[in-house]
């Protein structure tokens, strides 16, 4: 029954608050002081007096019920609360976060530096290497410059080695050709004209000597002679020609056999002439002697030697019959032996050796 008592009181206090913050309700005196007196809300109730320890008066107490704007503001206040709350949470949570993503910027951060430590060493390293290339680059370029002079140096040993080789060879076909001169046979003959030319109604005819000898290094084989009279025309345009088929007539009659050895002579006695159909009379005659010896060396069996001579028919000055001098050979006129001599003509081919 104590905290009831203490309710009391408490009303009781209120009570007298209340008159005393209303100055207004204070009246003078002589007026009714009842009829201004504030009604009695319908809620409070009187209480009846119990014997306390306080003095003894009548109160109002008020119902314990809370009003609705006191409603009102607590449940704002729980919502403030709540949004404190809440908003408290989720900055926890966004400083939780945030922290989070500084922890991985931090590590981050030094995982660059530590990427930029590594990148700067490495580009270190890769200058280093660069420059050691570099030089061995340069060492390369070096060798390669100091092989090229020895490829040169060595080019041009070969060159001169080649001048030497080539040398050596021609010194040694000489030296084989110069022994080859010195033992092979040398065959080479004289002609002499023994008869006078004369015409009759067949055939010109001229008698010639060929003496063959012998002044080589050794012994001649296969030897053989052969001679003709040319006379240009038309037929037998060419001196050269001639001479061919005379010498391969020499070589064919040499393969029946036949030698000559060193210092010894051959004579061989021709008569030539050509055919008077051939001929006009009154008319310019000049006749050419080819004669061609063939043989071979016993040192070399191979190679086959010649000597050719391509000879004209010339007459010595005289006077015609008109009283002039003139060299012309004109049949039917004869040409004693005194007045005829042969001409190696050096533009006709003259004396050959092979």
């Amino acid at each position: 029954m104590r905290q009831g008592g203490n309710e009391r009181r408490r009303g009781n206090l209120d009570r007298e608050n209340y008159h005393k913050r209303m100055p207004e309700d204070q009246h003078p005196a002589g007026e009714d002081q009842t009829s201004n007196n504030p009604p009695i809300p319908k809620h409070a109730e009187i209480v009846s007096q119990q014997h306390t320890d306080t003095p003894n008066y009548s109160q109002t107490v008020t119902n314990s019920r809370p009003h609705w704007a006191d409603v009102i503001i607590a449940i704002f206040t729980g919502l403030i609360l709540l949004t404190y709350i809440t908003s408290d949470y989720f900055l926890w949570r966004q400083l939780k976060i945030t922290s989070g993503q500084l922890d991985q910027m931090k590590n981050s951060s030094v995982q660059t530096g530590d990427l930029i430590t590594a990148t700067q060493n490495l580009a270190i390293a890769s200058t280093n290497q660069a420059s050691s290339m570099a030089d061995l680059a340069q060492a390369a370029k070096d060798q390669v410059t100091k092989l090229g002079a020895e490829v040169k140096e060595s080019h041009a040993l070969a060159a001169a080695s080649q001048e030497t080789a080539k040398a050596a060879v021609a010194q040694s076909v000489i030296s084989a050709k110069s022994l080859e001169a010195n033992q092979r046979p040398w065959v080479s003959f004289d002609t002499t004209i023994t008869s006078p030319l004369t015409f009759d109604d067949n055939w010109s005819s001229l008698t010639l000597v060929f003496d063959l000898r012998n002044t080589g290094g050794s012994t001649a084989v296969f030897v053989g002679f052969a001679t003709g009279l040319y006379i240009d025309s038309q037929l037998q345009p060419n001196a050269f020609a001639e001479r061919e088929r005379v010498c391969q007539r020499a070589i064919s009659y040499g393969a029946l056999g036949g030698a000559l050895f060193v210092g010894h002579s051959q004579s061989h006695q021709w008569s030539l002439g050509t055919p008077m159909k051939d001929l006009r009379i009154g008319e310019l005659y000049s006749p050419t002697v080819i004669a061609c010896v063939g043989y071979r060396s016993p040192v070399n069996d191979t190679a086959i030697f010649y000597t050719a001579a391509i000879m004209r028919v010339m007459r010595l000055r005289y006077i015609d019959s008109k009283g002039r001098p003139s060299f012309a050979i004109v049949p039917p006129d004869s040409v004693p032996v005194a007045d005829l001599y042969l001409w190696e003509d050096p533009m006709s081919g003259g004396l050959i050796v092979k």
